[in-house]
């Protein structure tokens, strides 16, 4: 199933002394679905980093023993 996600917004216009509301709608389901692509990423080199720093340490001080 696909839904998208939509954002309306009311916005009130003056026209020829007249008052008239107009309505904008907006698709952001391409930019919500970039923002979650970007936070993932953002995670797994937070995680690359972390991991990879904390075995290197390790490593070095055994290497240094022998």
């Amino acid at each position: 199933m696909n839904s998208d996600i939509v954002q309306f917004k009311k916005v009130l216009l003056h026209f020829k002394n007249k008052a008239a509301y107009l309505l904008v709608i907006k698709n952001l389901t391409q930019f919500v679905r970039y923002r979650k692509i970007e936070l993932e990423n953002q995670f797994n080199e937070l995680l690359t980093a972390t991991v990879s720093h904390e075995m290197r340490t390790p490593l070095n001080s055994m290497l240094t023993l022998i």
